[in-house]
């Protein structure tokens, strides 16, 4: 009796709580979560995250390209010849002055300013 009227109405419940995702929506939602999860571990970074990963880290996963690599390659490597380095973002008009030498770390999309921060304040080399 009463047992199986509920089941109808259960079965409703059950199929109303389901979203239909369309793939376009679900790599949207995808992409979302995965930015959260991004910033999520970025919060739960300190030294020690650091310390334990930076002889292992691929630093062309952590840059937006090979020069940015190169500088952190040069940084983890503690170069003596790479005694300053400007930090600036693609849209800088010192273009001019970059071609005196190549020790411009453009900020861009994929550049993790943790890692950045990191190697900068490891180096015995630079300058104030």
């Amino acid at each position: 009796g009463s047992q199986h009227s509920a089941t109808p109405l259960l079965f409703l419940l059950l199929v109303a709580s389901f979203e239909i995702v369309s793939p376009m929506q679900k790599n949207k939602e995808e992409a979302t979560s995965v930015s959260i999860d991004r910033q999520r571990a970025m919060e739960k970074r300190n030294f020690d995250y650091y310390e334990a990963r930076a002889r292992d880290v691929i630093l062309a996963d952590i840059t937006s390209c090979e020069d940015n690599a190169e500088i952190l390659q040069r940084l983890r490597n503690q170069d003596t010849y790479l005694d300053d380095i400007r930090i600036t973002d693609s849209n800088s008009d010192d273009d001019d002055d970059r071609d005196e030498d190549n020790n411009w770390f453009i900020v861009e999309d994929g550049d993790d300013l943790g890692w950045l921060g990191y190697f900068l304040g490891k180096s015995k080399n630079l300058k104030d």
